[in-house]
């Protein structure tokens, strides 16, 4: 079941910039996850996928993009 109040947002996949990357050993090249933690300090969101969690600088990723209405937050 998922968490109705979770903000949701597709990212670039870190592995892309493997040069043996694999679709279907590392997923495809945009993740889409739950912001689970902020650090202040260094504007680092920690985006949860399934049971992973991975560190996101949404002013260095292109295909950053929150996926939950801006409303939504209000």
């Amino acid at each position: 079941m998922s968490n109705p109040n979770a903000i949701t947002v597709k990212f670039s996949n870190p592995r892309i910039d493997e040069a043996s990357f694999n679709e279907s050993l590392y997923g495809p090249k945009i993740l889409e996850g739950v912001l689970s933690a902020f650090d202040n300090a260094s504007g680092i969101f920690t985006v949860r996928v399934k049971n992973l969690d991975y560190d996101v600088d949404p002013l260095s990723d292109p295909h950053f993009k929150l996926v939950t209405p801006w409303n939504y937050l209000d």
